[in-house]
C-alpha cells in the first residue's frame, strides 16, 4: 500500500520549518532566522482520523553549493522531490518572487509533479499579490508563525491522503495452504474452537475455501482453509482444478500465508512448489510443521535445520512446531502470525533507510546515493545509485541482510528496487 508523500520545499529562511511544525501540530523542526538551519529532512505521518499522508520538511534549496555536506543536502532534497506525490513550494510574501523561487518552480514543472504555492509571512490576509500566480495556479497566502490561513492548506493536503487501517483493526487475512492431508482443516477447526471444516484421513476432503473470523487475544483474524495442492498431472477432475484455483486466489488475497507441512511425512517436492507460489505472491509467511508430537524426543533442532534448508529461499520465514489435533503450539502460532502481519505493513523512516545505506560497503565503484521506503504490504525500498548497471544480485542480498539485521522484517519479503 502506498501512502502519499507531501514534500515542503523552498529556498532558505522562507518559513518551511515553521509551516511544517504548525501543520503537524507540534514543534519538531528547528526554527531560526539564520538560513540553512534545516540540513537533514524531517518526516512525519500526518493523520486525520484514519486518513494519512507523509509530510516532509527539507533543507533550503540553493542552486550553488560550497561544500560536500551542502551538496548532500541538495541531493536528498531533489530525490524527495522526485518521490513526492504533492509538492508545497513555500515563498516569502514580504520579499516577493526571487530568481531561486522561479528556478525551483521550473524544477517542479520539469518533474511533472502536482504542486501548491504557499506565500508565507503574510500577516494581513487581505493581501493577495496576483504576481505570485506566476508561480502556479493554486496559491495559498498564509502566516505560518501566526497560524493564519492554514486550514484551507491542510484540507488541500489531506485530499491526497489515503485510508490506512492496520491489519489488527480490519482483521488480518490469513490463508492456510499445503499439500493434501497435512492437517490444514484440523488447524482451522482448532483455531475456531469447533469443527467448521470436515476432517477425514482421506485427502481432498476440503474442496472449497472456507473463511471465518476469529477474535483472538492478539486481534481479529480472518482465516481461510484451502484445498490441498497436488501436482498438476495428478489433478483428476475439473472439480479439483476449481478447488486449486480457489486456493491460489486465497493466497493472492491474503496478507499472511501459513505453509503447512507434515512432521510425519517430511518435506516433499510439492511442499517446495507451494513455497515457490507463496514466494512469488510476495505475501507474509509462517512455516508450520504439524504433527510435531510425532518427532522423536530431542530431534526438534535437527528438524528445524532440515526445514530451513528445504526452504532456503525463504530464510526470512519463522518456523513454528505444532500439533493441531492436540492444540499444542497454537498460542505461539497466533503470536507469530500477528507479528508477521504487523511486519507486512511495517514502514521505516527515510532517515533509517539512509543510515543503513551509509554503513554498506559495495565491492565496486557503485555509490548508494539515497533511499526511501516507497510501499508497504510488502515493504518496498527504492534506492538511488550512481550506476545501476554496477548493482549486482550479490549487492541486493547483502543489502537485504543488512536491513533485516537492523529492522524487524521477520516473515515478510523485502523488495529492493534500484534507480540510476
Amino acid at each position: 500500500m502506498h501512502i502519499p508523500k507531501v514534500v515542503i520545499v523552498g529556498r532558505p529562511n522562507v518559513g518551511k520549518s515553521t509551516l511544517f511544525n504548525h501543520l503537524v501540530g507540534k514543534r519538531i523542526s528547528i526554527e531560526d532566522k539564520m538560513p540553512g538551519v534545516t540540513r537533514d529532512y524531517l518526516e512525519v505521518l500526518l493523520k486525520e482520523g484514519k486518513r494519512c499522508v507523509y509530510l516532509y520538511d527539507t533543507g533550503g534549496y540553493q542552486p550553488e553549493v560550497t561544500d560536500d555536506l551542502e551538496e548532500k543536502v541538495q541531493l536528498i532534497g531533489r530525490n524527495l522531490l522526485e518521490d513526492g506525490d504533492l509538492i508545497i513550494l513555500v515563498v516569502d510574501g514580504r520579499e516577493g518572487i526571487t530568481p531561486i523561487d522561479e528556478e525551483i518552480t521550473q524544477l517542479i514543472r520539469v518533474l511533472g509533479k502536482p504542486y501548491l504555492v504557499v506565500v508565507n509571512k503574510v500577516e494581513n490576509l487581505k493581501f493577495q499579490d496576483t504576481a505570485f500566480y506566476k508561480l502556479g495556479e493554486k496559491v495559498y497566502f498564509v502566516s505560518a508563525l501566526e497560524n493564519y490561513g492554514l486550514g484551507g492548506l491542510k484540507k488541500e493536503i489531506m485530499q491526497q491522503s489515503v485510508v490506512f487501517e492496520s491489519p489488527l483493526e480490519k482483521g488480518l487475512r490469513v490463508a492456510i495452504v499445503g499439500r493434501p492431508n497435512v492437517g490444514k482443516s484440523t488447524l482451522f477447526n482448532s483455531l475456531l474452537g469447533y469443527n467448521r471444516a470436515l476432517v477425514d484421513e482421506r485427502p481432498h476432503t476440503t474442496r472449497d475455501s472456507l473463511e471465518e473470523e476469529i477474535n483472538t487475544p492478539e486481534g481479529l483474524l480472518r482465516i481461510v482453509d484451502t484445498a490441498g495442492l497436488r501436482k498438476r498431472k495428478s489433478v483428476s477432475s475439473s472439480l479439483e482444478a476449481y478447488s486449486i484455483d480457489r486456493t491460489v486466489k486465497a493466497v493472492e488475497s491474503s496478507e499472511v500465508v501459513i505453509l503447512m507441512i507434515s512432521g510425519e511425512e517430511g518435506i516433499l517436492q510439492q511442499d517446495q512448489t507451494i513455497a515457490y507460489l507463496i514466494e512469488k505472491s510476495q505475501k507474509g509467511v509462517v512455516i508450520v510443521l504439524n504433527k510435531a508430537d510425532l518427532l522423536q524426543e530431542g530431534t526438534q533442532k535437527t528438524a528445524l535445520t532440515y526445514v530451513r534448508e528445504a526452504f532456503f529461499k525463504m530464510q526470512y520465514a519463522p518456523i513454528v512446531f505444532i500439533s493441531a489435533n492436540k492444540n499444542r503450539g497454537l498460542k505461539t502460532l497466533l503470536k507469530t502470525i500477528f507479528h508477521v502481519g504487523r511486519n507486512y505493513y511495517r514502514r521505516i523512516k527515510t532517515h533509517q533507510v539512509n543510515v543503513c545505506l551509509e554503513s554498506f560497503q559495495p565491492d565496486s565503484s557503485l555509490k548508494l546515493l539515497y533511499g526511501t521506503q516507497a510501499e508497504v504490504a510488502p515493504p518496498v525500498l527504492v534506492l538511488s545509485v550512481n550506476k545501476g548497471r554496477l548493482f549486482r544480485e550479490d549487492d541486493k542480498k547483502r543489502l537485504e541482510k543488512l536491513f533485516r539485521e537492523h529492522h524487524d522484517f521477520l516473515g515478510v519479503p523485502l523488495i529492493i528496487k534500484i534507480k540510476g
